[in-house]
């Protein structure tokens, strides 16, 4: 290892400015790679000088917490600060052009011509054994690089708003195998070193910019043979004429990360045309676990099948199926008619798509389906002609809608009392402004003190104080109940109280008892802005139902699985096991099992979002804090490399869904161990494999 060398902060900073490509904007992201062609163009020097002063700026502050100051003493001279600084490694970003693009670029031998090195190959085989009709001459392609060609939107294409030509996206781009012929991809280029025998010995050729439109994958119908190896050829135009291919062997370091991507692909075309040839009306179902039973069966004691299927562990292949459906087709086309014919094709053609039933209705629609209601409330914007009105032969019966919502009237005579609805005139100095003469709200209860009564309220709003402020609301005598109570707001009296009004609750337009004054049926959140249904619940608000519920009667019990509001998360909700309530007497709080993320608490990059540590941790809460349910489930480390956690599950945490499988040892924090069956005490979430009819919750557009 060469000895450090110690420099002064103005000297290393010059040093890794001027070593800076021009094009990067970050020292971070600095390498030895040559400006590309397309680079900015010249800057002017008083530009240059400022540049140069903000990156030399952005570097020492990039260098400040990893440098380590030195005192060094020179013969006669005064002791001087220098900082020496260590480079472990700057990591380049990945290229996504060919070299050759880039100012600079010196090739590793001089450039050959394709006609005269195909002229060498072809007089080189002349003279060497002859071969049969169904043999072909190829020749060994190394540090080769595909990419796409560079082309032009002309100026007479519609793409173009003034004319002017430009560049397709994607020009001179790396690119992978399996998108040849896909879409607009009707050729590739090529650059590599192509290699061959003559009666010298062997001779390397360098060229560039090889069009070639043709691929050919090897070891199909073959199960013999566990991988295809390097049994991939391209063919280019001028190959064509003499039968020459090219067999891709090594790739050039910059273009490896996409030929390592495109070879598990040709391995899964192998074995999908292997699996085809063995199988009669194979369907996108054998794809999910039949298909893989098979190859294990087939290939599973080789070892480059292994590491196949080390890169795509999960059963079920459906998604590669239909992701890579157009190339897989491709391939499938080349060997005729038979393999065309399995019910896969149209069920992942995309315009086919067979897989999924059609929908049949027998009343053609070209509008969007509203009732009379959301029809009425949005019937003066510009896109009211796309709706299409029709009655609502919905009717609620006694079973969906219970005894007691059945509507009553609020009384609007006498002294106050729990249940009026009561009118407070408008109070200019708070937050709240509105138009109104008048406040509605409702009584929840009423406390003597010696100010007079002191009433408990929960604010009514008008749809004027709702989003539907901006739109026609054809009901203005509705009012909402709200999750807006006063108990946080000084205290209002009776004295207060203008009037009281006359209320349909759990009323409706069509069919009112009593010519009150209003009605409700819904509830309005103010703080999602969304509406739900009138439930007896309403009447009282959050503060105070808590107190008001009997300890039987709540809703939660041991074993649940819930999301719960801490003080160390913040604004993110935890989810936890209720253990207990009621903890020291106390009918308030309850202790919950704590469950932590392996993701975050344990910094595992590779664990999902919504991947769980089962822990010993026990902790109190208020019973406040809990926000709603969630979903947990028992899942072995097994059943997540196998793919067998099924959605909802899978998803990151969608839903509220989540998994353990791992559990905290007891004896070290830090660490984790496969939990196994009998599980721990916990209510498992729903079962995905059976049916689960529990309503699904609607989707709220605001």
């Amino acid at each position: 290892m060469p000895p450090l060398l110690a420099v002064s902060d103005d000297e290393l900073l010059d040093i890794l400015y001027d070593h800076q490509p021009k094009t990067c904007d970050s020292p971070l992201n600095a390498s030895s790679t040559p400006t590309p062609l397309t680079g900015p163009s010249a800057e002017s020097s008083e530009d240059l000088s400022q540049s140069r002063e903000t990156k030399r700026a952005s570097i020492s502050e990039s260098l400040a917490s990893d440098s380590k100051p030195e005192l060094i003493a020179s013969e006669g001279t005064e002791k001087k600060r220098h900082v020496t600084t260590t480079f472990r490694g700057i990591c380049p970003p990945h290229l996504i052009c060919p070299k050759p693009l880039y100012v600079g670029y010196e090739p590793p031998l001089s450039q050959s011509k394709e006609r005269h090195l195909l002229k060498d190959i072809l007089e080189t085989e002349e003279c060497g054994p002859e071969f049969e009709d169904d043999d072909f001459i190829f020749a060994d392609l190394n540090d080769f690089a595909i990419y796409r060609p560079h082309e032009v939107v002309g100026p007479r294409s519609s793409k173009i708003a003034d004319g002017t030509p430009q560049e397709k996206p994607r020009s001179n781009e790396f690119v992978s195998l399996h998108e040849l012929q896909d879409r607009d991809s009707n050729y590739f280029l090529f650059d590599g070193i192509i290699c061959f025998e003559d009666t010298n010995g062997q001779q390397q050729r360098y060229v560039q910019a090889i069009p070639f439109d043709i691929l050919s994958i090897g070891a199909y119908e073959d199960t013999n043979c566990h991988s295809v190896g390097s049994q991939i050829w391209i063919q280019s135009a001028a190959g064509k004429a003499s039968n020459v291919w090219y067999r891709l062997k090594r790739p050039a370091t910059e273009y490896a990360r996409y030929h390592e991507a495109f070879l598990w692909l040709a391995d899964l075309a192998k074995h999908l045309i292997d699996f085809l040839h063995t199988h009669e009306q194979v369907k996108l179902n054998d794809f999910k676990a039949a298909f893989t039973a098979w190859l294990h069966d087939t290939h599973g004691s080789d070892s480059k099948f292994s590491l196949w299927r080390a890169k795509h562990p999960k059963d079920d292949l459906r998604q590669s199926m239909t992701a890579y459906a157009t190339f897989l087709w491709n391939q499938v086309g080349q060997l005729g008619s038979p393999y065309a014919s399995h019910p896969v094709w149209t069920e992942i053609d995309p315009a086919a798509l067979t897989a999924v039933p059609r929908q049949i209705s027998n009343r053609k629609v070209d509008n969007t389906v509203v009732t009379l209601h959301v029809y009425q409330c949005f019937s003066r914007m510009p896109w009211a002609k796309f709706l299409d009105p029709v009655p609502c032969v919905y009717q609620p019966t006694t079973d969906t809608v219970g005894t007691s919502f059945q509507a009553r009237i609020t009384s609007s005579e006498g002294q106050c009392q729990v249940g009026d609805v009561v009118a407070i005139p408008r109070d200019t100095a708070r937050i709240w402004k509105t138009n109104d003469e008048y406040w509605f709200a409702y009584v929840q209860g009423c406390t003597t003190t010696s100010r007079g009564q002191k009433l408990s309220l929960i604010w009514l709003y008008r749809p004027s104080h709702t989003v539907c402020e901006d739109m026609v609301y054809p009901y203005l005598n509705e009012l909402f109940m709200s999750n807006h109570c006063n108990c946080p707001d000084s205290p209002t009296y009776a004295k207060d109280v203008h009037h009281k009004v006359q209320v349909a609750l759990f009323g409706c337009p069509e069919s009112m008892e009593s010519s009150g004054d209003f009605f409700i049926r819904q509830t309005y959140s103010s703080t999602d802005s969304h509406w739900l249904t009138l439930q007896e619940r309403d009447f009282c608000c959050q503060c105070t139902q808590r107190s008001l519920q009997p300890q039987s009667e709540w809703e939660y019990l041991e074993g649940d699985t819930l999301l719960v509001k801490t003080i160390s998360s913040k604004e993110r909700l935890e989810p936890m096991i209720l253990m207990d309530s009621n903890t020291d007497g106390n009918p308030n709080t309850a202790r919950f099992r704590r469950l932590l993320r392996k993701r975050n608490d344990y910094k595992d990059a590779e664990a999902d979002m919504n991947e769980l540590v089962y822990t010993s941790q026990v902790e109190v809460h208020n019973i406040s804090n809990i926000v709603r349910r969630c979903h947990i489930r028992f899942y072995t480390p097994a059943d997540r490399k196998a793919g067998r956690i099924l959605a909802p599950y899978n998803r990151k945490g969608a839903g509220d869904c989540y998994y353990i499988s791992w559990l905290q040892r007891p004896s070290s924090y830090g660490t984790v161990e496969a939990i196994q069956q009998p599980w721990p005490i916990m209510k498992q979430g729903f079962e995905p494999t059976t049916a689960f009819q529990a309503p699904l919750r609607g989707l709220d557009i605001f």
